[in-house]
């Protein structure tokens, strides 16, 4: 079975999951007449990027009657090009996937029907299977982002058109990079990198805008995914469509519906003061002066999606009659420092390591997984906002949406479907709730 195509009307898409395949072009390991057509072998494309991780992985479910394998020799190494489409019904804007990839892994192979076989190439970027053939021991001073995109050009041969999303900005550090493979060195720089608020920085690739080296702060900046000036997601299991399929008004009205919703509340306090979220202290050994000194952190004022801190900002008696950002004791660091050089690579910490500790604890407050439909133009590192409802049937008015739950989401992984529609699953996080958690309901006005 070929990989299918959902509705199009006139070449232009009739609901938010239609798409078209291009081109899917295997190239051999011969030097000449390598390129062989394998779209209609292809049943089913999986495209998954994350803020978490480095290169863009792409699995193709192949069904196999021409006995592929055995007669282009492919053993693990081959390039794939592959190119999917749509027009807007709206607009008729064009958008899509131009991506090139490499066989890091041929999967699952079986022999389930006679005459044919199923099995699945895993793909990655030139740049994660280059990484692994090379280690980098050599001295580095500069500014994280430098420090990355020199790595990614000279080490990893990446184009300059796929580094425009690469921050140049944060503090000079410098040392020496002990025989790291490329990506483990960018790992550690990305590990040890804050900008000037404190939070951390992320390196990560998308299927749209190539390599991405940026910090929580600049994604939280960023303006909210809206590109039909309908910004809001909503899942409504009582959804019913009010336009027909074809019409504008449907392919606008569907594309922010969800359609699945699972949610992960990790709110728990007991968990989040042992890891430094609201407060946590610094022990720092100086060994050039010998000089031994504490920091303390207490969470205030820190860039965070919605307006209202995640927590009750009062004493409590489960706290020793403390505020939970008052509990410095909680959660200890150390370090080792050496004021004598003052941009080595242990600089950044000094200033930086409690606050950005404190980001990446309270990053994933409330977590959901959520399934739309298929739109290229989104990609994680991207902020959203949702609209999520109570379980209620009651009338539609401002008084059926969460305001606790819904917000602001930063876009965190996306794992892209074609088959026969394109859907995609998100995972979304939030630091911060909609609403002020002081405003609870009274047991008087409850029990009346």
């Amino acid at each position: 079975m070929t990989l299918g195509t959902a509705k199009l009307l006139n070449e232009q898409a009739a609901t938010p999951t239609s798409y078209v395949v291009g081109d899917i072009t295997l190239y051999t390991n011969k030097k000449e007449n390598n390129e062989f057509d394998i779209k209609g072998l292809v049943n089913k494309i999986t495209i998954v990027e994350s803020i978490y991780s480095g290169s863009i992985e792409v699995d193709l479910i192949v069904t196999d009657a021409v006995n592929l394998l055995e007669q282009l020799k492919i053993n693990g190494q081959e390039r794939i090009d592959l190119n999917l489409k749509r027009s807007d019904l709206k607009t008729d804007k064009k958008s899509g996937f131009n991506l090139t990839v490499y066989i890091a892994e041929v999967l699952n192979y079986s022999r389930q029907k006679p005459g044919s076989a199923t099995y699945q190439f895993k793909c990655l970027s030139k740049h994660m299977l280059l990484s692994n053939t090379k280690t980098i021991g050599r001295a580095f001073d500069g500014t994280p982002g430098k420090l990355v995109k020199n790595i990614c050009k000279s080490d990893l041969l990446v184009d300059n058109k796929n580094l425009e999303q690469v921050s140049e900005s944060g503090v000079v550090m410098k040392g020496i990079f002990p025989k790291l493979r490329p990506f483990a060195a960018i790992k550690w720089i990305t590990r040890n990198s804050f900008d000037s608020k404190g939070s951390p920085y992320y390196f990560f690739e998308t299927a749209r805008s190539g390599i991405t080296f940026k910090s929580y702060d600049d994604m939280l900046e960023g303006d909210v995914f809206n590109p039909d000036n309908n910004a809001e997601f909503i899942h409504n299991p009582f959804y019913e469509p009010k336009h027909e399929i074809g019409t504008t008004e449907y392919y606008k009205e569907t594309k922010r519906r969800i359609t699945k919703l699972s949610s992960r509340m990790n709110m728990s306090k007991y968990i989040s003061t042992g890891e430094g979220a609201f407060a946590s202290q610094l022990h720092n050994i100086d060994i050039y002066n010998k000089n031994y000194k504490t920091e303390i952190f207490k969470y205030k004022s820190p860039s965070k999606l919605n307006d209202n801190v995640p927590f009750h900002d009062d004493e409590f008696e489960q706290y020793g009659n403390r505020k939970i950002n008052d509990c410095v004791t909680g959660k200890n660091y150390f370090i080792s420092s050496n004021s004598g050089n003052k941009n080595n690579y242990s600089h950044m910490l000094n200033d930086n390591l409690l606050k950005g500790q404190s980001y990446l604890a309270n990053e994933d407050i409330i977590s959901h997984d959520i399934t739309l439909p298929g739109d290229f133009e989104l990609e994680p590192g991207r902020v959203i906002q949702m609209i999520y409802l109570r379980p209620s049937l009651e009338g539609k008015t401002d008084d059926y949406i969460d305001k606790m739950m819904s917000g602001k989401y930063l876009v965190t992984s996306i794992v892209h479907e074609f088959q026969a529609e394109y859907t995609m699953k998100l995972r979304i996080k939030t630091d911060s709730f909609g609403s002020d958690l002081t405003d609870i309901v009274s047991s008087e006005v409850e029990n009346a």
